[in-house]
């Protein structure tokens, strides 16, 4: 089957399991900030455990169309599809991206609260054949700063300096894996934070823990080369 009857076969895929979650959503992210999903872990982990896997190969995975210049949360929750990875069946969202333009930078931030989803981001050309793939060691905690709270974060450059070349990176996958699910981060405590941001020795406490969970929020943020160093203030 063609690439772009797998893309049509997947939208619509997407569109029929209903995901009445809102899986993608646009934001200002300048003026909001996305909070994680606070959902049982054990729950969303039973839920995965009997989640039938949507697709028989990557290439048929339900990918969404994402625009140059997209801010937005991605919601991973029991309403997403799930396919099993090489590294553990997940649930996981999949976007197509631009094309065409300038090169630009997608700036990953899974957000933390009591629970997050410690996420893995695989990037595919334009035959579908990965290209890169994100796990633990690419993804590193930052503590809150203005709008942006507790979050995993990780940055991807995607270069389309070659417009017509099919190793351009066209398509992402994030989801996560049986060795994240099994770990936890620890987050600064805001006690702590308050207490460096006032010049003071931070407080003899200790720090919450978010323990890994196949669920999460993940903000997107798609800049172009040409400003990547400026904008996104809240999430640099």
């Amino acid at each position: 089957m063609h690439r772009l009857s797998f893309l049509t076969a997947g939208l619509l895929a997407l569109a029929l399991a209903g995901c009445s979650s809102e899986p993608l959503r646009r934001v200002d992210a300048l003026t909001s900030s996305p909070k994680p999903l606070q959902h049982p872990i054990e729950q969303a982990r039973d839920a995965l455990a009997g989640a039938p896997t949507c697709c028989s190969g990557i290439d048929q995975l339900p990918y969404q169309p994402l625009e140059a210049g997209f801010t937005g949360d991605v919601l991973i929750d029991t309403q997403a599809p799930a396919y099993r990875f090489e590294t553990g069946k997940s649930f996981f969202r999949a976007f197509a991206l631009p094309a065409g333009g300038p090169s630009f930078e997608i700036r990953i931030y899974s957000q933390a609260g009591s629970s997050v989803l410690a996420p893995n981001a695989m990037l595919l050309d334009s035959r579908m054949r990965p290209t890169r793939l994100l796990d633990a060691d690419d993804f590193s905690y930052v503590p809150p700063t203005g709008l942006k709270g507790d979050s995993l974060d990780a940055r991807i450059r995607i270069d389309r300096s070659q417009p017509e070349h099919p190793g351009n990176e066209r398509y992402l996958i994030l989801y996560t894996s049986d060795a994240q699910m099994a770990g936890q981060t620890v987050l600064q405590h805001p006690a702590k934070a308050y207490a460096k941001a006032a010049g003071n020795e931070p407080p003899s406490i200790p720090d919450p823990v978010a323990k890994h969970s196949p669920v999460g929020v993940i903000r997107l943020v798609m800049i172009p080369d040409s400003a990547a160093g400026s904008t996104a203030k809240g999430y640099v």
